[in-house]
């Protein structure tokens, strides 16, 4: 007979992971010049799904006919490029001031 494994919620699908709280503590992370993969790590996501949700943003992103209400994974592929936007400017600030 073959084992089943619980997966998911009680309803049977998979467990919802990304939320606000969730998203703004991995992009806080990477503002502060962590790597994607690091950020994932220490929230305990791994970083395929983490790739998973980016990908997701990024098509609804270049969808034809866009929802008017943001997806949570166009909201995440947003505030992650945001975050590493934010990395990025600080690094530069570093690199000027230390010249």
């Amino acid at each position: 007979m073959p084992i089943r494994r619980k997966t998911g919620s009680r309803t049977g699908g998979p467990k919802e992971l990304l939320n606000a709280d969730l998203q703004r503590k991995i992009c806080n992370l990477i503002a502060k010049g962590n790597w994607l993969e690091t950020s994932a790590e220490l929230n305990g996501i791994p970083l395929s799904t983490v790739h998973d949700w980016i990908r997701r943003g990024r098509r609804e992103n270049q969808a034809e006919h866009k929802n008017p209400d943001e997806t949570k994974y166009l909201r995440f592929w947003r505030a992650v490029r945001r975050a590493a936007a934010q990395a990025d400017m600080e690094d530069w600030e570093n690199i000027r001031r230390a010249a």
